[in-house]
């Protein structure tokens, strides 16, 4: 009997640890089917909402290139910065560096193309892109770079010769004929790339190559090319004369700015400073501001003297350039030929303060002040002349002359006597030792030194003042 009712009780159990376990399953059923809802439903709307920030984004990305077609780049700029903000597509960067170049403003242009690239580093639309927005910023070396890596996805002739012209441009003339004669071997009647390569050639100084090339060149709408490449051909030889007819003739068909550059060249190199002056003028119709040629035509005026023409140069320079020291000290020294003193100190400190090296502007420069009577900054620059051993006599006696001015005796004194044994104005320099003596009653002394000058001077005036003042105030 105790057996049959532990047998229930036993049974019992069992049944109850059966039940807490289907209820358990029946749980982690409900649980399931309940999670796999809510995450069917999440993952519903997750898909909803990229469907609407693509259907969004899709929306602004229309209207943006809509608008940038009309020319209306400031709302362009706006609708793509939408776009953008829904969702982040190549072809809406793309087109956000397509308004930003439209609106000018490269350098942020620059960095969406670069960010976009990062993102897809074969897409050759952005390459092309790319380089030519980095020959707007005169980066020639980025654009070449972007044109190679063009190159390496697929063969493409405008690349190839944009790539050429680059390295013209960067004088990499070897590189540039490389990539001519490529295209040559696929094209060699092609007039246009034999007048760069002979150009390369010319540079390079590989006159038969040049001239190899330039007998290939027969159409006569190539006539100006081939009348300047004969032109540069004779310059590197320094045949300058034949290099003018040359330019002279090209320009008689065209009237191209750098073959009056050219000419200038030749004319400067035979010293026709007015011919090459006139040239460099025409030059300067087309391009203002630059400043290779704004240089030389500054040294052509220089040259002839012309100090009001140059200064007038030199001064658009110094617009261009405020820091350079080349201007800096020739717009000085033009100042100074054209006796404007304040200017030449003026610019002479500029050139000083931003590390000119040439020290001999410290005479001029204490001349200038001495005079405009700023004897304190006059003796300051002898000074300086003394110390840097510039015209040093020189010095000594001009800084003796402005303390005998102020009546410092024995400063000036001091000076002559250092003039005297430098041998500059050995006559003037005891003379005016004699005047500083005198003034101090040391007579003495002072007849000494007009006695000297009565013996040494070959200037009668200075030697009939020494005895003027020994008639009245020698001692013995």
């Amino acid at each position: 009997m105790k057996q049959k009712t532990k047998t229930k009780k036993n049974n019992k159990k069992r049944f109850i640890k059966k039940e807490k376990r289907n209820a358990i399953a029946i749980i982690i059923l409900i649980l399931f089917i309940v999670g796999s809802t809510v995450s069917y439903g999440v993952i519903q709307e997750n898909q909803k909402q990229q469907r609407e920030q693509q259907e969004q984004g899709s929306k602004y990305y229309d209207l943006a290139l809509a608008a940038y077609e009309e020319g209306n780049f400031a709302k362009a700029l706006d609708y793509i910065d939408t776009a953008l903000r829904h969702q982040k597509q190549t072809a809406y960067i793309e087109l956000k560096g397509d308004i930003l170049v439209a609106l000018e403003d490269y350098e942020k242009a620059l960095s969406i193309y670069q960010r976009a690239l990062k993102d897809n580093p074969e897409n050759k639309n952005l390459l092309i892109k790319l380089a030519n927005l980095q020959i707007t910023l005169e980066d020639y070396e980025s654009a070449i770079a972007y044109l190679s890596s063009l190159l390496e996805l697929e063969e493409n002739k405008d690349a190839r010769l944009s790539r050429a012209e680059l390295y013209m441009m960067c004088e990499d003339y070897k590189k540039a004929v490389d990539d001519l004669s490529y295209l040559l071997a696929k094209s060699p009647d092609d007039e246009n790339l034999l007048i760069k390569r002979a150009s390369c050639y010319i540079q390079l100084n590989e006159l038969a190559l040049a001239n190899a090339d330039m007998k290939k060149i027969n159409d006569s709408s190539n006539a100006a090319s081939l009348d300047e490449l004969q032109g540069d051909y004779a310059y590197q030889q320094n045949d300058f004369n034949t290099a003018i007819g040359f330019y002279t003739n090209a320009l008689a068909i065209q009237q191209k700015a750098d073959l009056y550059l050219k000419r200038g060249d030749c004319y400067f190199q035979l010293k026709k400073y007015n011919e090459a002056s006139t040239d460099y003028n025409a030059f300067l119709h087309t391009d203002a501001n630059d400043i290779e040629v704004l240089t030389k035509l500054a040294n052509c005026y220089m040259q002839l003297k012309n100090y009001d023409h140059a200064y007038t140069t030199l001064a658009n320079l110094h617009k261009l350039q405020p820091k350079d020291l080349d201007t800096l000290y020739q717009i000085g020294y033009v100042s100074y030929m054209r006796k404007d003193l304040k200017n030449t100190i003026t610019y002479w400190k500029q050139y000083e303060k931003e590390g000119g090296s040439d020290k001999e502007i410290y005479f001029i420069m204490a001349s200038c002040y001495n005079s405009l009577k700023d004897s304190n900054n006059a003796i300051k620059y002898y000074g300086k002349c003394i110390d840097k051993n510039i015209h040093k006599g020189s010095a000594y006696f001009n800084r003796g002359s402005i303390y005998l001015n102020q009546k410092k005796y024995e400063k000036a004194i001091a000076d002559f006597k250092k003039s005297y044994s430098l041998n500059e104005q050995k006559d003037y320099s005891r003379y005016n030792q004699g005047i500083a003596y005198m003034n101090l009653n040391q007579f003495r002394e002072s007849t000494a030194a007009f006695e000297e000058v009565v013996e040494i001077s070959k200037n009668q005036d200075l030697i009939n003042l020494s005895k003027d003042w020994l008639s009245r105030y020698y001692v013995k």
